[in-house]
């Protein structure tokens, strides 16, 4: 192939790739990148396109790390290539606050925790980008009416009530064998909602200062092209 000819085809790959939606084209773009070689930058596309092929609905996705260890999601949803990815363990343990005091979703110290310390340790900087600011509602407790405070604008969240039974509506799907954090508040200010060992939803809540409760985030990913 002459270099006018690599080039030809490179220009038109590049067209392709900012034009491709379905998996199909998207697997073609690949294709004719990889047949560049190291010709331009052609292998940072066969790259990008290995990415928009992995974050499928229900894939399982490296992403991240955390104490020496890769962060693995599930993936949820995908909307124009908004991604809504769901730890598949807990990160970490923490209160929901650390201080045993009336408390909601918008002012405790595990939300300024997960867009502060944890984001900034277990992404790059390339890879915070690709984390999508999300405003969340956080409506009332279903069994108590306990009020949860107004919306929330965060990059890294934890499901509410509503949401985790919305994604995942059986218990054996939110099961991991241990209790993490919803941020719904329980009977009262004192208490927020988690997910026992065996999935189902513990709406009175354990205490807000309670430190060995998981901390299992959620966060929405934009693959870009």
């Amino acid at each position: 192939m002459t270099e006018q000819q690599k080039k030809d085809l490179f220009m038109k790959g590049r067209g392709m790739y900012f034009h491709a939606e379905k998996e199909d084209a998207v697997r073609e773009v690949r294709e004719l990148f990889a047949s560049l070689g190291d010709y331009m930058n052609s292998q940072d596309y066969v790259k990008k396109c290995d990415t928009i092929l992995e974050f499928k609905l229900g894939n399982i996705v490296t992403y991240g790390s955390y104490k020496g260890k890769p962060l693995r999601w599930k993936i949820l949803e995908v909307e124009a290539r908004r991604c809504l990815l769901f730890a598949e363990d807990v990160v970490d343990h923490k209160a929901y606050n650390t201080e045993r005091t009336n408390m909601l979703w918008e002012i405790c110290s595990l939300r300024q925790w997960l867009n502060h310390e944890f984001i900034n340790e277990a992404f790059t900087p390339q890879e915070r980008m690709a984390i999508c600011a999300v405003e969340r509602e956080n409506p009332k407790n279903p069994k108590y009416s306990t009020q949860c405070g107004g919306p929330t604008n965060d990059k890294v969240t934890v499901f509410n009530d509503y949401e985790i039974c919305e994604y995942l509506p059986n218990p054996e799907d939110r099961a991991i064998g241990k209790y993490y954090w919803l941020r719904t508040q329980g009977h009262g200010l004192l208490s927020s909602e988690c997910v026992e060992p065996n999935g189902d939803i513990y709406p009175i809540g354990l205490n807000v200062a309670d430190e060995e409760v998981g901390v299992r985030p959620i966060i929405c990913v934009m693959v870009r092209k």
